[in-house]
């Protein structure tokens, strides 16, 4: 699982009106949970840009002060307007403890179905787990290169070491639909091909003693 760091500071007190100075200065108020107690601290917004906006899921490394705690984001808040980061809380972790997140779906391939004329669709984009950080991809990887038109990749048909998938099983993560002027299953192969080709071969030479006939 990727880590990144980002750096806090304590926050002297706590309340709706020190969060607010704080977001006025250009601070996000934060919360880490987890440990024996809550640490309130905040951290300059641009703190978050490679931390948030972005399909990645990361381990954090949290540093305020002299320590440094491992944490993952648990929540985050937006503004409903401005759509800035009003504030985020953090969960730490703890060593041989399950984590859950939503990790990101990344599909390798080109899908026969697509190849035929289909479109691979992916209607969900991230998918909950849990599991130990050491188990913990970056991301939940998907062959598709067999997929035909039609066919679907279910989360029961996942099977990670480690993992335990949390959405319903019956959910489909991706497939392939059709489109106008899609093939119906799959490519031809090369030696059906060939059979047709005999086959229309065979229709010309079998007429060819009719037209000489009515030549003759």
């Amino acid at each position: 699982m990727k880590s990144i760091t980002i750096n806090g500071t304590l926050r002297a007190e706590v309340g709706s009106k020190e969060a607010k100075n704080s977001r006025v200065e250009g601070n996000v108020p934060c919360v880490l949970y987890g440990g024996d107690a809550p640490v309130h601290f905040s951290c300059d917004e641009r703190e978050f840009n490679n931390l948030l906006y972005t399909p990645s899921v990361y381990l954090v490394k949290v540093v305020v002060g002299d320590k440094e705690y491992t944490s993952i984001v648990q929540a985050t808040q937006f503004h409903p307007i401005t759509d800035k980061i009003v504030h985020v809380d953090f969960l730490e972790v703890t060593p041989g403890k399950p984590i859950k997140v939503s990790l990101p779906v990344r599909t390798v391939g080109t899908a026969l179905g697509v190849r035929n004329g289909g479109r691979l669709g992916v209607p969900m984009k991230k998918l909950r787990v849990s599991g130990l950080v050491d188990d913990m991809p970056d991301d939940i990887e998907i062959n598709v290169e067999k997929l035909r038109i039609g066919h679907k990749v279910r989360i029961g048909d996942l099977n990670i070491s480690g993992i335990t998938f949390l959405d319903d099983s019956k959910l489909e993560v991706c497939g392939v639909k059709t489109k106008r002027g899609a093939i119906e299953d799959e490519e031809e192969d090369e030696e059906g091909a060939e059979g047709e080709e005999g086959a229309e071969a065979s229709t010309e030479g079998a007429e060819a003693p009719a037209e000489e006939k009515a030549a003759e």
